[in-house]
């Protein structure tokens, strides 16, 4: 999820770009809803498993902010 400082900016995100262990993932693993990338990574989780996310984001001002990462583990 991408955080602005300002809260009340609006951020865009597209081009959004999905690769496990090197090789690109389907675009179905992908979803994105306003400044959050939601990623579909079951049965693709090993000890070993590596991702790669790439994107374009586009906000109408210059801003700090940060990028948060929150697993959601579903049983």
């Amino acid at each position: 999820q991408l955080v602005p400082e300002n809260a009340g900016l609006k951020v865009k995100i597209s081009e959004v770009e999905l690769y496990y262990n090197g090789h690109p993932a389907l675009d179905e693993f992908v979803n994105v809803e306003e400044n959050t990338i939601k990623i579909n990574r079951t049965a693709q989780v090993t000890e070993e498993s590596k991702i790669r996310v790439m994107f374009t984001m586009e906000c109408s001002e210059m801003s700090k902010g940060v990028i948060q990462f929150r697993p959601g583990l579903i049983y």
